[in-house]
């Protein structure tokens, strides 16, 4: 399973973290950073990166809504859906925004909250196909930085409630319902 992940600069931390949880289901990644190389022709590579995946992820918020790579990225997207009849394009709303009037009927991955970003995650995957029903909820890690970029706070530093009942134990880096014993 391939996926290039659009996003503004400024979301790069997210993404990154997005990147690293997708790759812990054997997803190749195809990110700016790691492909892209001194001399290269932007729109070429970008434009055969997103022919060459199997889906785009378009992360939007409020750094990407107004860029002109990110648009670029989704209009070469929805072109190769409609030459292959078939969906490429999967919006992730981060926070602080609507989908833009060209996805705008589109679903959505929610990322707007960590209780939201807690249920979509899930949904992500098996939209990937690779939905495991054993891994239901994002690393504590990305349900820190959506949490913080959404303006929860949360103060205390070892065990923290999210959204009323979901924990996040720092010790073992995943998330427990409230019912589960925290430590």
């Amino acid at each position: 399973m391939k996926v290039f992940i659009s996003y503004s600069k400024k979301d790069r931390r997210f993404v990154r973290i997005l990147a690293r949880a997708l790759q812990q289901y054997s997803v190749d990644v195809w990110l700016d950073d790691h492909r892209l190389q001194i001399g290269d022709s932007l729109p070429h590579r970008i434009v055969s990166a997103i022919f060459e995946v199997d889906f785009v992820i378009v992360v939007i918020s409020p750094h990407s809504i107004n860029s002109k790579w990110v648009y670029y990225e989704m209009k070469q997207t929805i072109n190769r859906e409609k030459k292959d009849k078939r969906t490429h394009l999967l919006p992730l709303l981060l926070h602080g925004v609507h989908l833009p009037n060209v996805i705008r009927h589109r679903l959505f991955a929610d990322f707007r909250s960590a209780n939201l970003m807690a249920k979509s995650f899930p949904k992500l995957l098996k939209t990937l196909g690779i939905w495991e029903p054993a891994v239901q909820y994002p690393t504590a890690e990305m349900v820190d930085i959506i949490a913080t970029s959404v303006g929860f706070f949360l103060a205390n530093p070892a065990t923290k409630q999210i959204d009323g009942g979901l924990f996040i134990d720092r010790k073992s880096t995943r998330l427990n319902s409230s019912h589960d014993q925290i430590s």
